[in-house]
């Protein structure tokens, strides 16, 4: 599993020019939602109790705040069979660095069933190599806010080729920690995810968390 962590603020800055996922494409996706039913982060389920997500989606919040939507690509679904609350927030201290973005975890209230529209994301059992084509998922504008772009109602997902590491840190140029645990990948200048357009960084998830 690959995860992409970045310093977004605004649902604006997240996905940007992706195409609506195809049903059950990503049924691991999680929408992280505020009790003030805004969808303002992603993640995605590791196991039947445990949602994967960047730390700064948490930070300041508490566990009695967020619920998460599973099992739905759309973000309109109101089945409240489909909304998880949260038990429990951890997550790292230093995730306000960018050049050590950190990980958030959720522990859920009741363990999810699993079936064909909700499973836990398959990890990876192989180094990724470079020059292949990957897929980014979540939420967002599907072009710029300020030119007119709307939120997508709908799951997103974009082509992310990968970097190998020495031309990722030519193009950052020192903007971001390059570790062995992190995977570059760019999109097409109109495109990205958080901030970030053409480069974005993720952080593989070791085997170990099941």
């Amino acid at each position: 599993m690959m995860i992409a962590l970045g310093h977004c603020q605004d649902i604006s800055l997240r996905i940007l020019g992706g195409e609506n996922a195809r049903p059950n494409q990503a049924p691991w996706m999680a929408a992280i939602v505020r009790y003030d039913e805004d969808v303002f982060c992603g993640g995605a389920l590791i196991t039947g109790r445990h949602v994967l997500t960047a730390a700064h989606c948490l930070s300041p919040h508490t566990a009695e705040e967020i619920s998460v939507l599973l099992g739905s690509p759309s973000l309109e679904d109101d089945d409240p069979e489909l909304v998880f609350r949260a038990k429990r927030l951890a997550y790292s201290s230093d995730h306000h660095k960018k050049e050590a973005p950190g990980m958030g975890m959720i522990t859920l209230e009741k363990e999810v069933t699993l079936s064909v529209t909700i499973r836990t994301i398959p990890l990876a059992v192989a180094e990724t190599p470079a020059n292949v084509w990957a897929t980014l998922t979540g939420y967002g504008y599907q072009q710029r806010k300020e030119n007119g772009g709307n939120v997508a109602p709908y799951l997103q997902t974009l082509p992310v080729r990968i970097v190998e590491h020495g031309r990722c840190e030519r193009l950052l140029k020192g903007l971001a920690n390059i570790g062995p645990e992190s995977l570059c990948g760019y999109t097409s200048p109109t495109q990205g995810a958080c901030s970030v357009s053409f480069i974005i960084i993720f952080y593989k998830i070791d085997r170990s968390i099941e």
